[in-house]
């Protein structure tokens, strides 16, 4: 509460006074576990997917709570704002800091539970901080300090893209690679291009018109196997202008080609 107080977190010190104040009246005592900081890494669970759908479901909800326009908090309680407007966050403080990494963990974990539109939300808040001060790099800590070269700057940004909105799931040693695309709803044109598995490279293009979704789909090998899996409401399916016949499992995806 002092540390609370000193650097002037309002909404952490109240939390912290109202839960000494729940501590003095509590007649429990027996072990008792509570949260305080905030930290990132209780959202490591979404962002593995060890979680439970429903469990999941309010955590990422709350998680938005903790976060400016640069992105997540790495300890909640230091937010600044008692508004709970979070387009309106836009304050920066190297004490109270937002951190690329829990951004990134924060996108994966959303796009982990199909939520590919929140997903890119947080890396609409990374890109604030993009190029901010250093020229085609984002700061560990957004927008401006800490190292230029992190492995977490690009994790968060090329996992949710590359193996979420676009889908790409490698099983090289199978010479094998699965496309279960989940793009945002508001993308109506997408592609990218060289992903490399194994030795080989993928390419997956996606284009939306008239309610048809086509996706064109390379690798450098044809002799490789390619699943393809949609969603569930896909009535038709044509490969290479054939219709297909569809192989429908109504609990998540349909896994259909195994070649193209």
């Amino acid at each position: 509460m002092v540390r609370a107080d000193t650097i002037d977190k309002p909404l952490a010190k109240k939390e912290l006074e109202d839960k000494l104040e729940a501590l003095k009246k509590s007649k429990n005592a027996g072990v008792q576990s509570f949260v305080v900081h905030h930290n990132w890494v209780v959202n490591t669970p979404m962002e593995t997917k060890i979680a439970t759908p429903e469990n999941a479901r309010l955590a990422l909800a709350k998680a938005q709570d903790y976060t400016n326009k640069f992105g997540v908090y790495v300890t909640g309680m230091d937010r600044d704002e008692n508004d709970t407007n979070r387009e309106k966050w836009s304050t920066f403080s190297y004490v109270g800091s937002v951190m690329t990494l829990p951004t990134g963990v924060q996108a994966v974990a959303e796009a982990q539970y199909g939520n590919s539109d929140q997903a890119r939300n947080y890396l609409k808040q990374l890109s604030n901080s993009f190029s901010y001060t250093t020229p085609g790099t984002m700061y560990e800590v957004s927008p401006d300090y800490g190292q230029i070269v992190q492995a977490w700057n690009i994790y968060g940004v090329a996992v949710p893209t590359v193996n979420y909105f676009f889908g790409i799931t490698p099983s090289a040693q199978k010479n094998e690679v699965t496309i279960k695309p989940q793009f945002p709803t508001d993308w109506k044109s997408a592609g990218i291009k060289n992903i490399k598995v194994g030795n080989e490279l993928v390419s997956v293009k996606m284009e939306v018109a008239n309610d048809i979704t086509s996706y064109t789909i390379d690798i450098t090998n044809q002799q490789w196997k390619v699943n393809l899996e949609l969603p569930c409401n896909t009535s038709i399916l044509k490969v290479n202008g054939k219709v297909v016949e569809l192989s429908i499992d109504k609990k998540s995806y349909l896994g259909i080609l195994k070649d193209i």
